[in-house]
């Protein structure tokens, strides 16, 4: 597809402005909503790289090393140097850039697809309220989103110029970024398996799928894994790191079972597509709607076929798999997002004649994708009936620092240990108590109590009480939904 004059001119003011509107809407109150436990976990993970200058990836749930090393110059750059400096707002702009960058790459696709194409999907990603939503969390789903696209356009630019090495290259370091940022990685390329798998058996001559791409496919493969070892090893000084990912992939076939996160299969659609508490879930409805008219009205094209498979094939995968979490929704949404700009160009073109109408349209769904995004992600954010928030820290979180804060007052300064958290599930306090040290962290009851102020959960009380002794004064505190916090404190001068 050629470019008519000044259409790439018109692509990139209009990429520029709703870029800049999807940042500033991402950077709307990053205070405003309580840390969630990801991000506090990545958060104390970031923490500890800017402290000692050092990262040894964990293969327990605590994803790969590029959003690290992304956000590590980036913080640096802000004057943070370490968790006591970090701010929420620090962290979720690193996310709304990278949302932010994600829009501004749909411009690759403008060749393939068309200008309006490409507009209309980066409006969509601009303003749909599950996109806004997780590039304002602390998370790597954000990153991921960016690498799948960025994959599916190296993949593409690889297959159309074949016998051509720099293009194999640039996909081996994309996929090798992409499995360096989440170990489900490898679902992202059994889709793309399915869906070529899915374009070569429509094909009448399948000889356009036999290149001979075994020279590129080596290259591919040796730039893979150089990223892949330079990521996982800490730029060599942590070779285990590599070892450790391979444990990681047994972790996730473990973890895949559901964990306390298993759903249903039809648990993606009814998010996406069935009304909620507060809103009708037009991201998904529209999203949808104007993907399945792009892959209907333009199904001769091989691209919209290909992207119409991998989105089909993603989301059977991640709706077999039983473990399920709605930021997972955005992974489904990036190639759909690329179908739905492909629609929308398509109704545009074919109501011509109707253009008043169009435009009304336009304006309603505008007004609707609006609400959706204001009502999920700003009024009601953190609220546990928001099908976005997802095991949301609850608002007693800030009483709860607020109550140690005021004990650690009452106590001799030269106390160890002075707050014991001791819990099985005490995320996100790690964050909320940055800059209430000291404070030590147990799983299980530690033999011996030197700690002043107890935190712990329902589950250990008993055991801890008949240890400690029931006079000391306990607080209740939420600390998500269904899980409290409970903090004793010992008799002292504070009484």
């Amino acid at each position: 597809m050629k470019w008519k004059s000044g259409e790439k001119l018109s692509l990139w003011l209009g990429l520029v402005v709703l870029g800049a509107a999807a940042l500033g809407l991402r950077c709307l109150h990053l205070e405003d909503r309580p840390m969630h436990t990801d991000e506090a976990v990545h958060a104390v993970i970031l923490g500890e790289m800017l402290e000692s200058g050092v990262y040894h990836y964990n293969p327990h749930d605590s994803h790969g090393p590029t959003l690290y090393y992304l956000s590590y110059p980036i913080l640096r750059t802000l004057g943070v140097h370490d968790l006591k400096e970090m701010e929420a707002w620090h962290l979720r702009l690193i996310s709304a850039l990278i949302g932010t960058t994600t829009l501004l790459l749909l411009a690759l696709w403008a060749k393939e697809l068309g200008t309006g194409a490409v507009i209309a999907a980066a409006t969509l990603f601009a303003l749909a309220a599950p996109f806004v939503y997780y590039q304002r969390y602390f998370i790597h789903e954000g990153l991921f989103v960016l690498l799948i696209l960025l994959l599916l356009r190296c993949l593409w630019s690889w297959y159309s110029n074949s016998h051509s090495i720099r293009p194999a290259i640039i996909t081996g370091i994309v996929t090798a970024l992409l499995f360096a940022t989440k170990e489900t990685s490898p679902l992202v390329i059994i889709a793309l398996a399915l869906a070529a798998c899915g374009l070569w058996l429509m094909q009448k001559n399948r000889t356009e799928f036999t290149h001979p791409f075994l020279k590129e496919i080596g290259w591919a493969f040796f730039a893979f894994v150089l990223v892949f070892m330079l990521f996982y090893s800490s730029f060599g000084t942590n070779l285990h790191g590599f070892i450790d990912f391979f444990s990681a992939q047994l972790r996730f076939v473990h973890r895949a079972g559901g964990e306390g996160h298993e759903k249903p299969w039809w648990t993606y659609l009814s998010w996406l597509l069935m009304p909620n508490f507060y809103t009708m879930p037009w991201s998904g409805l529209i999203i949808f709607g104007l993907a399945a008219f792009g892959a209907i009205r333009c199904w001769k094209q091989l691209l919209v076929r290909f992207l119409f498979f991998f989105t089909l094939a993603l989301g059977m995968i991640y709706s077999v798999i039983p473990y399920k979490t709605p930021w997972l929704e955005i992974d489904l949404l990036a190639p759909a997002i690329l179908l739905a700009g492909v629609g929308a160009n398509a109704i545009f073109q074919v109501t011509e004649r109707f253009r008043f109408v169009f435009i009304l349209t336009t304006a309603l769904v505008f007004l609707g994708l609006g609400r959706e995004t204001w009502q999920t992600c700003f009024a009601h954010a953190a609220d546990a009936r928001n099908p976005l928030a997802y095991s949301p820290t609850a608002g007693d979180i800030d009483q709860l620092v607020t109550r140690i804060g005021q004990l650690q007052k009452t106590y001799p300064h030269d106390s160890a240990n002075i707050v014991q958290v001791i819990s099985t599930d005490y995320w996100p306090l790690p964050w909320y108590l940055r800059r209430l040290q000291p404070v030590g962290y147990w799983n299980t009851i530690p033999e011996n109590i030197t700690g002043d102020i107890l935190v712990t959960s329902p589950d250990l009380l008993p055991a801890l009480q008949s240890k400690i002794g029931p006079e000391w004064k306990i607080d209740y505190f939420g600390l998500r939904a269904d899980v409290l916090a409970i903090v004793l404190s010992r008799p002292g001068p504070h009484e």
